[in-house]
C-alpha cells in the first residue's frame, strides 16, 4: 500500500505521529499527515542533536538548562501530535526551540565572545524548518524575530575580556571588528545571511511541496472531470435514445386511439421541459378526442329520439309509412346505421300493411 508505514521510520510515526486514516484522497488531510510526520522527524533529529551536544552542556550552565528545557518540550511537542495537535506541537517546538537559543545566549557568562557565534547560525533552524510544518508565510516573522535578535544581541552585548595565555583584558570581538577592510556588520553578515537564506529556502522547499501536491490534485481533478464527462455524454446519449423511443411508442399509441403520456423527469434533467411540453399536447389531443367523443353519443342520441318519435308518430297514424324510408324528403340520418335501422322499420311496417290488406281481402 502507498500509505502504509513501513520500517522504523514507520515504527516512529506510528509512535508519535497522528494516525494516517483510510481515505486518504483529500488534498487537507495528505498535508495535515504531512505535517504531523515532519513533527515527529524534526523531534527525533533535535533529539539527536541535544545528544551531539552534550559536552558542550556540561561545560556551559546556559547550555544545559537550554538543553533539559528543550528536551521536555520534545516530550510534550510528541505527545500533542500524536493527540493529533499538529499545530499546536509545531508552535510548541519552534517558539521554544528560539527561546532556547535566546536563553542559552542572554544567560551566557562573560560576555559576547566569537564562540557564541555559532549559536546565532542556530536560529536559522525553527526559520528553515517554519514553512515546512506551519505555513508558507510563518516563515517571515520568524525569520525577522531572529535577525532582530541576533542584530541587538551583536550591538549592545558587552564584550568578553581574555585574560590568560599571554592576553591581558583582551577583547576580541573589537579585535576582529578593527582588521583591515572589517567592518562592525562584516562580522555579523554571515549570520544574517544564513537566517535569511534558511527561510528563503525553508520557503521554497515548502512552496514546491505545495505546489506539487496542488499540481496533482489539479490533473487528478481533471482525469475525473474528463471521466465525469465522457460518462455524461453516454448517459446522455442513452436518456435521448430512450426519449426517442417513449415519443415513438406515444405516438404509436395515439394511432391507435390510445393516449401514453411521457415518463417524467426530474427537474434538473435536460429533457425535463421537453417531456413537461410533450405530455401536455397530448393530454391536449385527448380532451379534445373526449369532447369529439362526448359530442358524437350526444348526437347519436338525438338521432335515434328524433326516428323513435317519427316511429311513433307512423304507429299512430299521424304520418305516412314511407316518412321512414331513408331519402330525399323523409327522414335521413347522418349516420348510416340510424339509416339502416329506419329502412328495416320501413321495410317492417311496408309488409306488415300488405299482410293485413291481404287478409281484409281474403275475408
Amino acid at each position: 500500500m502507498l500509505w502504509e508505514r513501513k520500517g522504523i521510520v514507520g515504527w516512529w510515526f506510528n509512535l508519535t505521529a497522528p494516525p494516517r486514516p483510510t481515505d486518504m484522497s483529500s488534498l487537507q488531510v495528505r498535508e495535515f499527515i504531512r505535517k504531523g510526520e515532519t513533527n515527529s522527524l524534526i523531534a527525533a533529529a533535535t533529539a539527536a542533536f541535544l545528544v551531539a551536544i552534550v559536552f558542550n552542556s556540561l561545560a556551559d550552565p546556559s547550555t544545559a538548562a537550554a538543553s533539559i528545557a528543550m528536551a521536555v518540550t520534545i516530550i510534550i511537542v510528541l505527545f500533542l501530535n500524536r493527540r493529533g495537535k499538529v499545530k499546536a506541537a509545531a508552535y510548541l517546538l519552534l517558539i521554544m526551540m528560539m527561546l532556547c537559543l535566546m536563553g542559552s545566549l542572554l544567560a551566557a557568562k562573560g560576555g559576547l565572545r566569537l564562540v557564541w557565534f555559532p549559536t546565532f547560525d542556530l536560529f536559522a533552524m525553527p526559520v528553515f524548518i517554519s514553512p515546512l510544518i506551519l505555513s508558507r508565510r510563518a516563515v517571515v516573522p520568524f525569520a525577522l524575530i531572529s535577525i532582530a535578535f541576533v542584530l541587538l544581541y551583536y550591538t549592545y552585548e558587552p564584550h568578553a575580556l581574555l585574560n590568560g595565555y599571554g592576553a591581558h583584558n583582551f577583547d576580541e570581538m573589537l579585535y576582529e571588528v578593527n582588521q583591515p577592510y572589517f567592518s562592525w556588520y562584516a562580522l555579523i553578515n554571515r549570520d544574517v545571511a544564513m537566517i535569511l537564506f534558511a527561510g528563503l529556502f525553508g520557503w521554497i522547499a515548502a512552496s514546491t511541496f505545495t505546489w506539487a501536491l496542488e499540481w496533482g490534485e489539479q490533473a487528478t481533478n481533471e482525469a475525473n472531470l474528463a471521466t465525469a464527462v465522457a460518462l455524461y455524454k453516454e448517459q446522455s446519449a442513452q436518456d435521448l435514445s430512450q426519449f426517442v423511443q417513449e415519443i415513438t411508442q406515444a405516438f404509436a399509441a395515439l394511432g391507435n386511439g390510445q393516449v401514453q403520456f411521457l415518463r417524467p423527469r426530474a427537474s434538473s434533467d435536460p429533457l425535463h421541459d421537453a417531456v413537461v411540453f410533450l405530455n401536455g399536447q397530448l393530454r391536449m389531443v385527448e380532451s379534445v378526442r373526449r369532447r369529439q367523443r362526448d359530442m358524437c353519443t350526444e348526437s347519436v342520441l338525438l338521432e335515434l329520439q328524433r326516428l323513435l318519435t317519427l316511429f311513433n308518430q307512423v304507429r299512430r297514424g299521424a304520418v305516412p309509412i314511407r316518412a321512414l324510408k331513408p331519402g330525399q324528403g323523409r327522414f335521413l340520418s347522418s349516420y348510416e346505421e340510424i339509416n339502416g335501422v329506419a329502412r328495416c322499420l320501413y321495410e317492417l311496417f311496408e309488409a306488415y300493411t300488405r299482410l293485413a290488406s291481404q287478409e281484409r281481402r281474403r275475408l
